[in-house]
């Protein structure tokens, strides 16, 4: 079925594997039309030559001209991760809420919202989408507060289905890359192929993480976009369902790196009187919706991780 699609924050590292995988998997052709949007940099030639491809900024979509008449679907992962008292949090939730109303206005069909399993917070994993949710970060109450509007609206308003993707830490290569605090995987794998040794925690030695490669977040993306809205679930833990501690982290990517270019990773522990919370979802509910679904292996994100760093 033709139709149109409206995918914001096309240009930023979720939102550009989305546009990658529904090239490499021309899934495009579901869509006549793709709207991309991008929020604070202009398209360059890096980004992704998906046929059929407007791109305009997101305050356009907005605030312009822009007719959400023929749209079908409205893909919403442009919501910037932001410190507590950053204004761009109360405005991220304000624009969600305009652009709610504008979809269901016009009679859009379906709305995905790009959540996080911080709404899960200091509750015991592993989540499933029943848990608890007590969010510790801004960032997490400003998911939640999101999940809650799409919610709302599409609750009240019957024509618009949403559904909220709950989404682990996102790995590997490509638009985006990020190498700031809390990016432990990027992190680790950069620090082993400098030969720089770093200081550990023993907190972070016996914390649970989540992982996820970006791709493989795309391609679920990209098959919930094929299937009917009326078929979604109103959320869904996104992830591999696997989860893997600091220590074994470590493990792999000192492995890995001193197997292929013979730099082991090296670092100090010491301790810490911060405590570090454990994360980790369940994601039974996303295999049975999807029949399941492809998933690359650690070592194999590594990889192509390790490519991309000495490439750039």
């Amino acid at each position: 079925m033709a139709g149109h699609l409206v995918l914001t924050g096309a240009t930023g590292y979720l939102g550009h594997a989305v546009l990658d995988e529904l090239r490499r998997t021309k899934r495009t052709s579901g869509f006549d039309r793709i709207t991309a949007t991008f929020h604070r940099h202009k398209v360059t030639s890096s980004a992704p030559s998906v046929p059929s491809v407007e791109f305009l900024s997101f305050a356009e979509l907005l605030h312009g001209s822009f007719d959400f008449g023929d749209v079908d679907i409205v893909c919403h992962l442009g919501v910037p991760r932001v410190k507590p008292d950053d204004p761009q949090l109360a405005s991220s939730v304000t624009d969600l809420q305009l652009l709610l109303i504008k979809a269901a206005n016009a009679g859009v069909r379906g709305f995905i919202y790009a959540s996080s399993q911080a709404v899960y917070g200091v509750t015991r994993p592993v989540w499933h989408e029943s848990s608890p949710l007590a969010p510790v970060t801004a960032h997490g109450w400003g998911k939640l507060a999101g999940e809650q509007l799409v919610k709302t609206v599409s609750e009240s308003l019957s024509d618009l289905t949403g559904i909220s993707l709950r989404l682990p830490k996102l790995i590997g290569p490509g638009s985006g890359f990020r190498m700031n605090q809390g990016e432990w995987v990027h992190a680790l794998v950069h620090a082993a192929l400098q030969g720089r040794k770093i200081s550990l925690s023993q907190q972070f030695l016996a914390q649970q993480f989540d992982f996820m490669d970006v791709r493989d977040a795309a391609s679920v993306i990209t098959c919930i976009l094929a299937r009917p809205p009326k078929t979604w679930p109103k959320v869904l833990n996104i992830g591999l369902g696997s989860h893997m501690t600091g220590k074994e982290l470590i493990a792999v990517v000192s492995e890995f790196c001193e197997m292929k270019y013979n730099k082991p990773l090296r670092y100090d522990v010491e301790a810490s009187p911060l405590h570090s919370r454990n994360f980790g979802m369940d994601v039974t509910a996303l295999s049975e919706y999807l029949n399941g679904f492809s998933k690359r292996a650690l070592e194999d994100t590594i990889a192509d991780i390790c490519e991309f760093v000495i490439g750039h």
